[in-house]
């Protein structure tokens, strides 16, 4: 990581809040693609929730987008950060695959923690427990803190979930082999 680091910096990477939500889209649509498939169905519906949510995030002043930028300007990665009165959420991010090789998705991470480091006692990282993001995650040296989901239902919620997930699950593959 530490070596991912100074290498952005000698490169001229620089990070700036933006409002751009089809700038970020571009970027996570890459993302997307790279992990779940050739074809969203969904892109439309993923397009215009951000275009709603980071003018909310911004109006609610309840987070900001960030995107860290090359030298020449581009774009090459973004994280949109939510936060409370305690600590700081990295909720989503979004990379260029064309960039991995010059540190962008670490540098952008070190950044902005150095960023809302005296301003918040907690930097919550979120999915910690995915392996692949993990991995990169605890490049940063972070305390990991579990947390639980617990739930309660009855046999009439367990079947009717059942069945969502079923007809959900099923009705996502067809359109993806469209």
């Amino acid at each position: 990581v530490r070596r991912s680091i100074r290498k952005a910096a000698k490169l001229g990477m620089t990070l700036e809040r933006s409002r751009d939500a089809d700038e970020y889209f571009n970027l996570y649509e890459q993302v997307l693609l790279r992990h779940h498939s050739r074809s969203l169905p969904y892109k439309r519906m993923l397009h215009n929730f951000l275009t709603k949510i980071v003018p909310l995030i911004y109006k609610e002043k309840m987070g900001e987008m960030w995107l860290l930028r090359t030298n020449s300007g581009e774009a090459a990665a973004g994280e949109i950060v939510l936060f409370d009165n305690k600590r700081v959420y990295f909720w989503n991010a979004a990379n260029d695959p064309r960039f991995f090789n010059t540190g962008a998705p670490c540098y952008l991470k070190f950044k902005l923690m150095e960023e809302y480091k005296g301003r918040y006692k907690e930097i919550d990282m979120i999915e910690a427990d995915t392996p692949t993001i993990a991995h990169f995650k605890a490049g940063f040296n972070p305390k990991i803190v579990p947390h639980y989901a617990v739930e309660k239902s009855s046999t009439t919620y367990r079947l009717l979930s059942y069945m969502y997930n079923f007809c959900y699950w099923n009705l996502y593959k067809s359109l993806i082999k469209r």
